[in-house]
């Protein structure tokens, strides 16, 4: 087992934090996390993304050189990335998703899932051809949903609508499907986790796998399924451009994720 007694995990956020509004990471990011990890730091990626969406960032960092962790579909996959094994794996109760599907259908609602390939009830928009490209994943628009969906293991699901329904939207699937989690993440998403699963209890886990206190976590976030991290870290840094909600729960706030706020930091602190 690895230890990080003397060492800091960062625990680092994709979308709004590492990556940029281009949704790529800076070479001045990529190349302090990589220092980092030279002085005995772990690093862990902590994303709403399917695996094939964070491989590619994890690949970057010299994640596999350095033992480094991917936490995925916002708590509910954790991935070794050196060995790839897999040492937390929670997926949907049998019969959800379809459940999900049924009630979007019916409420005009975009379903997006991320598989091994991306499952949607519209293929055509924009947002499910940004994920897209974003995870470098195939998407059908199965003629039948229900068989499509038989049979697989899926550890999140997702809606695509207004922002502005959103908050709404949260209040009632909580009600109505009590045996999941409800996150919401980006403002035109709502996800659909195991229940108790978020990005917290993901943290907590991997932190417990490799022997490290939680007061010896830096974790970096913008958005509000990002808060239950932060709430747990020793260090909680939001960026400048996160939510309100999400720096009032920060010990520091660093620059904008298009300004290198996290190298900046951990310069600060680390390095």
């Amino acid at each position: 087992m690895n230890t990080c007694k003397k060492s800091k995990l960062i625990t680092l956020d994709l979308d709004g934090t590492l990556l940029n509004a281009e949704k790529s990471m800076s070479e001045l990011n990529r190349k302090t996390l990589i220092a980092a990890q030279e002085k005995g730091h772990k690093v862990a990626i902590a994303s709403g993304r399917p695996i094939m969406g964070c491989r590619d960032i994890a690949d970057a960092l010299l994640l596999d050189r350095f033992d480094g962790y991917v936490i995925c579909f916002n708590g509910s996959e954790i991935v070794e990335w050196t060995s790839k094994n897999h040492i937390y794996d929670q997926i949907l109760p049998e019969g959800i998703v379809q459940q999900i599907w049924q009630y979007a259908e019916e409420n005009n609602l975009t379903m997006l899932i991320h598989d091994d390939i991306i499952i949607t009830s519209n293929k055509e928009h924009p947002r499910i051809q940004l994920s897209a490209r974003r995870n470098s994943m195939e998407v059908i628009q199965p003629d039948d949903w229900r068989k499509e969906l038989k049979n697989r293991k899926l550890h999140k699901c997702m809606f695509i609508g207004e922002p502005e329904e959103m908050p709404r939207l949260a209040e009632d699937m909580t009600l109505k499907f009590p045996e999941v989690n409800v996150i919401r993440s980006e403002p035109h998403f709502l996800e659909f986790v195991p229940k108790d699963i978020d990005k917290g209890t993901g943290l907590k886990t991997l932190a417990k796998h490799i022997n490290c206190n939680l007061k010896d976590v830096i974790a970096f976030g913008d958005a509000l399924n990002d808060i239950c991290m932060l709430r747990i870290a020793g260090t909680a840094v939001a960026m400048g451009n996160a939510e309100d909600s999400v720096k009032a729960v920060a010990d520091i706030i660093a620059p904008s994720n298009t300004e290198d706020g996290v190298a900046k930091i951990i310069n600060d602190l680390l390095l």
